[in-house]
């Protein structure tokens, strides 16, 4: 959605439409509406309606998506059930398409989530009649002209979801004009917003020492450690709990998670800039990558704000190599812990003089740029080795 879409609503709480096939994908169904839910929204789904006297599919899903303002598609290996009914459905579409071109054509604001290739699906929920393969594909062609998420499991769809939520802005009152929209400092800035799956408990020390940290000279914390052990965890608990205490007058927060695709260094620096200067990011798109580097940089230096970035390791060269899963992340050389384009890694060397501004690194890599010779971090990084839960 570039373009405003001005839709009827009477309060910030927009009625969500969730569509997709049903019996293959009901955990991502959930996931979604606990998403939207979230976000103080609500959803409208299939499983939440009743019975209706003189309805039927078709009437009945495309009643749905007409009782809704924002439109959520979900598309994973099947194209779902196909009804037959020669007026209504001459093009033998499945419902759910059906439900897709309804919300195109009323101009629906549409979100739209599709399931990467190394997603893991049973034979039962994969398509096997020719007809259906081959209309799906066609649709998720069609579907991937405009922007779209791609999600690898349940848990990251909820996530995909819950930030694309955040970022529409409500403007209540006669009439509702739904835009994308950034966050306004001091408000947190996340992409997206990390989803705790369980309570966060323990971790005391590590919390203490990034206070400790907060309120130190160096400008720059590496949060190192192996997959699994928490680090997102961690970081986000501290960003959310106690930044604001630990850093004084601290002007804004940036949460960037570099496991979302299609996320990299220019992205986030474009994103930052943009939250920072409180800017649309169209409205700074017509400076180079460099200029934007160095506006950012400046306006770090003039108020405190946090930057967190999430899974750096994806922007280091052992990260796409073709043998990135049989490497182990204990194991890695130097040469392969640099950053891919030389400019991210001199802009990472240039936020070490960003005071009063601190910069967080969570990440299974050390960044090589940051250490020097012998291996040790550079003055101005921190640098914390994350191991397993104490007893």
């Amino acid at each position: 959605m570039n373009a405003p879409i001005v839709i009827e609503a009477s309060d910030p709480r927009l009625h969500v439409m969730i569509s997709s096939t049903t019996v293959d994908l009901p955990d991502h169904r959930a996931a979604a509406s606990e998403a939207i839910q979230r976000a103080k929204h609500t959803p409208v789904m299939m499983e939440l309606g009743s019975a209706e006297w003189n309805s039927d599919a078709i009437k009945f899903s495309l009643q749905k998506v007409e009782q809704s303002q924002v439109y959520v598609g979900i598309f994973g290996l099947r194209y779902g059930y196909i009804p037959d009914d020669p007026m209504r459905n001459p093009d033998r579409l499945s419902i759910t398409e059906l439900e897709y071109s309804h919300a195109v054509k009323l101009g629906k604001p549409t979100l739209i989530y599709i399931a990467k290739d190394s997603h893991p699906f049973t034979t039962k929920q994969i398509d096997r009649e020719p007809e259906k393969i081959q209309k799906l594909d066609r649709l998720k062609a069609e579907l991937q002209k405009d922007i779209c998420g791609f999600f690898d499991n349940p848990e990251e769809l909820s996530k995909l979801i819950l930030q694309s939520l955040y970022e529409l802005q409500i403007h209540v009152g006669d009439k509702a004009k739904v835009v994308y929209r950034l966050p306004k400092p001091p408000d947190l800035y996340a992409v997206p917003n990390y989803i705790l799956t369980s309570t966060f408990i323990g971790r005391a020390t590590e919390l203490d020492e990034l206070d400790v940290w907060a309120g130190s000279t160096n400008p720059l914390m590496v949060v190192e450690g192996i997959g699994g052990l928490g680090k997102s965890a961690l970081t986000w608990e501290w960003m959310q709990k106690r930044a604001t205490y630990a850093i004084k007058n601290l002007a804004g927060r940036v949460w960037w998670s570099f496991y979302e695709r299609g996320t990299s260094m220019k992205a986030f620096v474009h994103h930052a800039l943009a939250y920072i200067t409180e800017k649309e990011p169209d409205a700074i798109k017509e400076f180079s990558h460099y200029e934007r580097c160095q506006l950012l940089l400046t306006e770090l230096k003039r108020r405190p704000f946090l930057l967190l970035l999430d899974g750096f390791e994806r922007v280091l060269t052992a990260y796409h190599r073709w043998d990135k899963a049989q490497q182990r992340d204990d194991k890695i050389e130097a040469d392969l812990r640099e950053c891919v384009d030389p400019n991210d890694g001199t802009f990472l060397q240039q936020l070490l003089h960003c005071t009063p501004s601190k910069v967080i690194i969570s990440t299974r890599l050390f960044p090589s740029i940051l250490e020097n010779r012998t291996g040790q971090p550079i003055p101005g990084v921190a640098h914390h080795k994350l191991n397993g839960l104490s007893r």
